[in-house]
């Protein structure tokens, strides 16, 4: 685990939480989203590609093995109803959202 993470003070509250973070794959995106893994949230990291939703969903998982990546383009209707649709076949709904997607 980096350093970063392990020097985070634990966030009361995270721990069994699904999060979503759009624009996951770099950045200021890709932080939020493995500082709120490392707290224990399940978080499913979106990138516009799917190199980058595998790459993000990759390092996610070794952070906190539910989470993952996919592919979501905000702008595009029809890929946030299957992005939801997917998280909704497998996890509760996200009681954590971060619009971080760079538009």
């Amino acid at each position: 685990m980096p350093m970063e993470l392990a020097s985070l003070p634990r966030w009361p509250g995270i721990a069994g939480r699904v999060a979503l973070v759009t624009g996951a794959s770099r950045g200021i995106g890709r932080a939020i989203a493995e500082a709120l893994a490392y707290q224990g949230a399940v978080v499913i990291g979106t990138a516009t590609t799917a190199t980058g939703a595998e790459a993000i969903g990759t390092r996610l998982a070794t952070i906190s093995p539910k989470s993952a990546g996919r592919v979501l383009d905000v702008t595009d209707e029809a890929s946030v109803e299957s992005c939801f649709e997917w998280i909704g076949e497998r996890l509760e709904a996200p009681t954590i959202l971060v619009n971080n997607a760079g538009i």
